[in-house]
């Protein structure tokens, strides 16, 4: 670089790798070692693979707010803080994983989209002088087996995965609301739309366990969820006991939905333990686990899985009553 570039680089500033897709199939690791053993590379720096594409593609775009595109990128990343259906994860984290033969990396993800524009002016002209505008969207999970790129989660399985491995923030979740709309409420919403409600999530706690029951694997996720309602669409009266009740219900519904998605992609499709159920079962059955490390990559995926959620909803909002309701009822 430096028989192109006037300044000598200096890498202690970077925030982000990013890793092509092609490559990350490969396998990575090789490529890494330079970043972990170099006195200068940062161990703090997020991971993330360009999902569909290679690492230079992915640059040079900011379709945020942010000018620079660097920065567009770490801020998306960031927004981890905001919303639980985004993986962020360090080298450190990431190498941590690989070393650890019971708990498979993941890293975050960066795609390119295309922008949906507006009929405004300004954006027709930019579309047609510059080509298909385009977006990045830091959505999903990327799942390796040791150093190679396995597949991808979704943003719901991702929002699974981490009510499992403890690390969700902030985000809502939305789920259909528990009662069914009468029948003008189902016309003036419409046929096609079901009444959908949603809870905001203030705090989270996962206790994962591990289990041999006849010889069968069992893993354990208890759940527990605090939350404020943040819609509810349809004629269900939350001032009520059993109307709360029933709503918490259904978030809490909604969370093993999502779970189990995680888990099912990771076991079926993926066959990788991303969620550390093998470091969980080192520790607890030590003697056990020196017998079948070697193989715990065929047993992860013949285990079972039960979820237990509860959802305390600690606030309602400004009102705990439906807003559509007829006055004097």
């Amino acid at each position: 670089a430096t028989l192109n570039f006037d300044r000598k680089l200096f890498v202690s500033h970077t925030k982000v790798y990013i890793i092509g897709e092609e490559l990350a199939k490969k396998g990575m690791i090789d490529y890494i070692d330079f970043l972990q053993r170099d006195q200068e590379h940062r161990e703090t720096a997020y991971v993330v693979v360009a999902k569909g594409s290679k690492a230079y593609d992915v640059m040079g775009i900011s379709g945020g707010v942010e000018d620079i595109p660097g920065n567009y990128i770490l801020q998306l990343i960031e927004n981890k803080k905001y919303t639980s259906k985004i993986t962020q994860i360090t080298l450190f984290e990431y190498l941590r994983n690989y070393y650890d033969v019971g708990w498979q990396p993941i890293v975050g993800v960066i795609e390119k989209k295309e922008k949906k524009l507006t009929n405004k002016p300004e954006d027709i002209i930019a579309d047609k002088s510059k080509g298909t505008v385009h977006e990045l969207s830091s959505e999903g999970t990327a799942a390796f087996h040791r150093e190679k790129l396995v597949g991808y989660l979704n943003g719901e399985e991702t929002r699974g995965l981490n009510f499992i491995i403890g690390k969700i923030k902030d985000g809502v979740i939305q789920f259909p609301t528990p009662t069914p709309p009468s029948p003008s409420e189902a016309a003036s919403i419409g046929k096609t739309i079901n009444p959908m409600s949603v809870v905001e999530i203030v705090k989270t706690k996962t206790k994962n366990d591990i289990e041999i029951v006849d010889g069968e694997i069992m893993f354990k996720a208890k759940i527990t969820l605090k939350g404020i309602v943040g819609e509810v669409i349809g004629d269900l009266d939350i001032s009520k006991e059993e109307g709360l009740e029933a709503l918490q219900n259904a978030c809490a519904k909604e969370i093993e939905k999502e779970v189990e998605k995680a888990f099912i992609k990771a076991q079926k499709d993926l066959k990788s333990d991303i969620f550390g159920f093998g470091a969980l079962f080192h520790k607890k059955y030590p003697k056990r686990w020196a017998k079948i490390k070697d193989n715990w990559h065929d047993i992860f995926q013949e285990a079972n899985l039960d979820v237990e959620v509860n959802v305390d909803i600690v606030r309602t909002g400004l009102t705990d009553v439906p807003t559509k309701r007829v006055k004097g009822k």
